[in-house]
């Protein structure tokens, strides 16, 4: 065997994130190309999979849509997307490499090992009004799931890339935007007044009609400003509560205090018609964001992962660094701006999408996932799911499980491939269970 022979391969995956890391180490403050060879070298290779899959896949969303200033939705949709193509990929490229080693003897001849985590998702067809826009769901040995959800912002401006826009107003269900007090409603009763009256004679037709249906709103509005005051009055409850998190050193320490703090008895029933978390009452997102937020924190605020599993993205707009991340209470925490708590998005991508990384995410038992993806749904209507799983058919499952009509299930390129790597080997299906899911939906 001569020298070239001799010399241990590099591994495919490892190849590629030397050339990531040129591209975005100095950004990331780590090696992609790193990380792959240790996972690799502890025989880890869905999770050098799942890590390189998350690397690749936010990569070329931020150097393909985020540096052309795409809109924040088409970009959200777009990840699911890459994913599916980098998970694909990134399996047949180990199975080679494995396949490889044999021929040269560096891997047991013996050794039967394909990479098999699969990825499946949910078609987004809706923009999200208020609340998350995605979830990701990791399936975890002994039957349980990890649930990380997301709410994506594109800043207005390259200049904004370091602002959170956490507290975005969204319009009612009645298509009215309450003002913020009586004294401001007044005077935009009389602002817009003024603008009709003195301009109804040169001012387009249709500018004038908006204007006399904005007067409309406004004045109706007002006479029923006693009716109409209830949001008003969560919303101060709601800067309360956002000041107590602000105020204690854990989130542990927060929610004890909202849950006994008279001032704030309504945190006790978030879900109620009635609560200032009513999907009625959404008139600013972060309304929907701690809905979802303290369920989860309530359900498990003990374990040292809970307070992580829902965050805030900064998309691109603009060449102006990676997308970045950070948890939502680290982001009620600040002044509107990026603080250390933030860490890239595909290194948090990377963690939610891990079957062994519990820093991040909120752990149920599979039976109960059903049940709190429900309460997700109901204040985030037009949440997308995306499934990690050991198999296609455990996948499929649980996205259905999420919530996820069949019609909006999107079929993995895995799921054929490894189909028809199964039917060219001539394996049999009760060996290798799950390689054969692709064909059966």
């Amino acid at each position: 065997m001569d020298e070239c022979e001799s010399r241990p391969m590099v591994h495919p995956l490892v190849r590629i994130a030397q050339e990531y890391d040129i591209e975005a180490q100095a950004a990331n403050g780590y090696s992609l190309a790193d990380l792959l060879e240790n996972l690799l070298s502890k025989d880890k290779h869905d999770e050098a999979v799942s890590t390189y899959a998350a690397h690749i896949s936010v990569l070329t969303q931020d150097v393909q849509l985020g540096s052309a200033n795409i809109h924040e939705e088409p970009q959200t949709s777009a990840l699911f997307g890459l994913l599916a193509s980098s998970f694909w990929h990134a399996s047949i490229l180990d199975n080679l490499a494995s396949e490889a080693e044999k021929e040269v003897g560096y891997e047991d001849e013996q050794s039967d090992y394909h990479a098999k985590r699969q990825w499946i998702y949910q078609d987004k067809r809706q923009e999200s009004e208020y609340g998350f826009d995605f979830g990701i769901a990791t399936s975890l040995p002994d039957n349980k799931v990890k649930i990380t959800v997301f709410q994506a912002k594109r800043p207005a401006t390259e200049e904004h890339y370091n602002n959170i826009s956490l507290g975005h107003r969204v319009r009612e269900q009645s298509g009215l935007n309450l003002p913020v007090n009586r004294n401001q409603l007044s005077l935009d009763i009389k602002s817009v007044r003024k603008s009709i009256k003195n301009n109804a004679s040169i001012i387009p037709p249709k500018r004038l009609r908006h204007l006399q249906n904005t007067l409309a709103d406004l004045t109706y509005i007002y006479k029923n400003r006693d009716e109409l005051a209830l949001p008003l009055a969560q919303k101060e409850s709601l800067n309360n509560i956002i000041g107590i998190i602000k105020e204690k050193d854990s989130l542990y320490d927060a929610i004890e205090e909202m849950c006994t703090c008279q001032t704030n008895i309504a945190i006790a029933t978030y879900h109620g018609d009635d609560s200032m978390f009513s999907a009625r009452f959404s008139y600013y997102q972060y309304e929907a964001f701690l809905s979802l937020a303290i369920g989860g924190w309530t359900h498990d605020h003990r374990s040292p992962n809970a307070p992580n599993w829902c965050h805030y993205v900064q998309w691109l707009n603009g060449a102006n660094g990676p997308s970045w991340s950070t948890p939502l209470q680290s982001a009620l925490k600040t002044s509107g701006r990026m603080d250390d708590s933030h860490r890239t998005f595909a290194s948090t991508l990377s963690s939610a999408l891990s079957p062994s990384d519990q820093t991040i995410g909120l752990i149920l038992p599979r039976n109960h996932a059903r049940a709190f993806a429900a309460i997700l749904l109901d204040k985030s209507p037009n949440l997308t799911w995306g499934v990690t799983a050991d198999t296609h058919r455990l996948a499929h499952e649980l996205l259905i499980e999420l919530g996820c009509p069949p019609n909006q299930v999107m079929q993995p390129l895995r799921a054929a491939h490894i189909a028809d790597q199964q039917s060219h080997h001539g394996q049999d299906d009760d060996n290798e269970p799950g390689l054969d899911d692709g064909l059966e939906i």
